[in-house]
């Protein structure tokens, strides 16, 4: 078995491994939530689709470019260190899903959370990237656009949801100091 060979079987390895666990966690972990709206739907299947065309240009890649295989390696494990940080976070009180309409009632801001407002989403977004780097493929890249500007809208519904609960005024304060989905590492932390 050549490196490219044994680099390829490890992305396919690491690309079901990913996405697996982010089913799991969309299936098992997520609480439902009483009232759901209409993105769920969306996140659903524009999820299906994007994966479905993730794993056929995974399972078919032509790269041969051992560093962007390495690179993509990387990305599906930060990704899964990411999710796991993000259960972690939570202990046994698991958050609802997303785009769900009932109202959040628990505000984490510790573990991995102490850096991004979002870190299932980050994880997510970063394994979407994953596949275009090891595949190379252009169209790929469309399947990333999708699903992040899906993760940034129920976000963005769940930060305004926070804003409107009796965590309103802590949220504020947390959401000064962190960023979405990327670290404000270079911000000054405020108490």
């Amino acid at each position: 078995m050549t490196l490219i060979t044994g680099l390829k079987l490890t992305i396919s390895l690491f690309s079901i491994i990913s996405f697996g666990n982010f089913i799991w966690g969309m299936l098992f972990f997520f609480r439902k939530g009483t009232r759901n709206g209409a993105g769920i739907h969306w996140i659903k299947y524009a999820g299906a689709t994007c994966l479905i065309t993730q794993f056929f240009f995974i399972f078919n890649n032509k790269n041969e470019t051992a560093v962007l295989l390495f690179i993509s390696i990387f990305l599906y494990a930060t990704s899964l260190l990411i999710f796991w940080l993000s259960v972690k976070a939570h202990g046994k009180h698991r958050p609802k899903i997303c785009y769900t309409c009932d109202a959040p009632d628990s505000l984490t801001t510790h573990g991995i959370y102490a850096f991004v407002r979002h870190p299932f989403y980050l994880s997510y977004s970063i394994a979407w990237c994953a596949g275009v780097i090891a595949t190379l493929e252009v169209i790929l890249l469309i399947t990333v656009i999708i699903m992040v500007i899906l993760y940034v809208h129920a976000a963005l519904l769940e930060e305004k949801s926070f804003e409107s609960t009796s965590y309103g005024d802590e949220f504020l304060k947390y959401k000064r100091k962190t960023g979405m989905m990327i670290p404000k590492f270079f911000s000054k932390r405020r108490n």
